[in-house]
């Protein structure tokens, strides 16, 4: 697994105000030393896993948090995935929770190639949060295809309204969604 940076901080988003360690993954990044990480994490309540996909190195970061769990049992992990891949080895772990940001038609993706269904399930009913980024009523049509396909329940759906329209607040509130929430700048 490489690693483009780990820092600590607050979380900004979905969570916001939770002091954790950040692992930002990278492609092109510098070699993980899971001992030192071990070490590091281990003394944090919430560690948070983003950046190239991580369902990419599940092995490693499977590996991860075993260890640091045998040092500390309460450390929780949450990892930024676009739900996509398995998480094969890391689905009996205790305190391992994902955000899935999921891709609409917009993304230029194609349809099989972001959503994978039986997949999406399976986070769907182990209680992940999903992200879904909304400009538009075409938006909101394709969510609720997905989500009626998938079977997920509306609760586990975090909308990031990215246009001004009061419509698609009200859209989210008369439907049950939840709205996503995130902040710019330092906390002081």
């Amino acid at each position: 697994m490489k690693l483009k940076t780990e820092y600590s901080g607050y979380t900004k988003d979905m969570h916001i105000g939770l002091y954790a360690y950040f692992l930002e993954l990278s492609k092109t990044g510098y070699e993980a030393d899971y001992d030192n990480l071990t070490n590091i994490i281990s003394n944090y309540p919430l560690c948070i896993i983003y950046g190239s996909e991580p369902m990419k190195y599940k092995k490693d970061i499977a590996y991860l948090c075993k260890n640091v769990q045998k040092y500390n049992p309460e450390t929780q992990f949450v990892i930024k995935t676009n739900g996509y891949i398995y998480p094969s080895g890391l689905t009996s772990l205790k305190n391992v929770s994902y955000d899935i940001t999921l891709q609409l038609k917009k993304s230029g993706v194609n349809y099989n190639d972001r959503i994978n269904e039986k997949t999406l399930l399976w986070y769907s009913k182990n209680g992940a949060r999903i992200i879904v980024d909304v400009e538009d009523d075409d938006d909101f049509d394709e969510l609720e295809q997905i989500r009626n396909d998938v079977g997920s329940k509306k609760s586990l759906f975090y909308i990031n309204i990215k246009s001004y329209n009061p419509k698609h607040y009200k859209n989210c509130f008369h439907n049950g969604y939840n709205i996503y929430m995130s902040m710019e700048g330092e906390f002081y």
